[in-house]
């Protein structure tokens, strides 16, 4: 897979939980553990009051694998880095499907994807 269709796939996993995102103002990598879309409010109790912005949609996270206190980001301001597998394949075979509908239904359904030669 090229890099740019994974980052183009990546691009779009915004607002799922369990993505992993880089955020300028931090050197580890950020896990989403939850997310508002409406800060002003349905924000968090310890979320700083800049962020309750409204029509910002907000992460809350931590670092990759730590229980270190919520960081809060503006997901507007990140990068989306990794995903589950889920995630990814289901994106993936979305794309796939927009762009041939027989070769996905071929992969669901578990058939040969071989095409046949003319």
């Amino acid at each position: 897979m090229s890099f740019e269709l994974t980052k183009k796939i990546l691009s779009g996993l915004g607002g799922y939980l369990g993505i992993t995102v880089s955020h300028p103002k931090f050197d580890d990598d950020l896990e989403v553990a939850g997310i508002t879309s409406n800060p002003a409010e349905y924000g968090w109790i310890d979320m700083p009051d800049e962020m309750r912005v409204e029509g910002r949609q907000v992460y809350c996270c931590r670092p990759v694998g730590s229980s270190a206190d919520a960081i809060f980001v503006f997901a507007d301001e990140v990068e989306i880095v990794d995903a589950p597998a889920y995630l990814i394949v289901g994106a993936l075979m979305d794309r796939l499907h927009d762009i041939n509908r027989d070769t996905a239904r071929r992969l669901e359904d578990g058939e040969d994807d071989e095409v046949e030669g003319e």
